[in-house]
This record gives C-alpha cells, structure tokens and sequence, in this order.
C-alpha cells in the first residue's frame, strides 16, 4: 500500500474517523524522513530488503524503525518467519 491512498474497502466514515485519529497524533516531533523508511519496510517486508531498495545500511534502517516505534508507542511491525508483517493494531488502522 502506497502512503496517502485508502483501500477500496474503506468508506467515508472510516476515512473520516481514521483522519480524526491522525489529528490527534502528535507529530510535530516526528522525523518524515522516517515514512520513507516506513514505506520501504511495508512494500519489502524485510528490514534488508528495504536497506537495499533505499541503497542505506541494514542497521539505519532497523535504527529507524526503532525510531518509529518509540514515537508511536507501538512496535508497527512484527517478525512472522523470514518476513515483517502490520502488528494487529496497525492492521485495524490500516484496513
């Protein structure tokens, strides 16, 4: 899934409810940087995968999502096998 896009399954209420949490996240402190990071890990599923498609070590890359969990207060991803997949509370955020 592509930062900024709703799955078809979503309706307006959703959106709007999803938007609502959104606003009262704080992310005034948050790196942007780090959603680059972030999107590469969704799309690879794999902390070396994501390295090697951003041409960054495997390290930065585990760095910043150690980043990313400490911001949000939540791990965002989990190890299931060889891969990363959406923790559960993340996969009801996502759809």
């Amino acid at each position: 899934m592509r930062l900024g896009r709703w799955p078809s399954s979503v309706d307006g209420a959703q959106r709007r409810a999803r938007m609502e949490q959104l606003d009262r996240m704080d992310l005034s402190n948050l790196n942007l940087n780090l959603l680059v990071h972030l999107e590469a890990l969704l799309s690879c599923r794999s902390v070396s995968k994501a390295a090697e498609h951003l041409q960054l070590s495997q390290p930065t890359v585990s760095a910043a999502l150690g980043q990313l969990r400490r911001h949000f207060g939540d791990d965002l991803l989990q190890r299931s096998g060889n891969r990363y997949e959406l923790t559960p509370r993340r996969k009801i955020d996502v759809g």
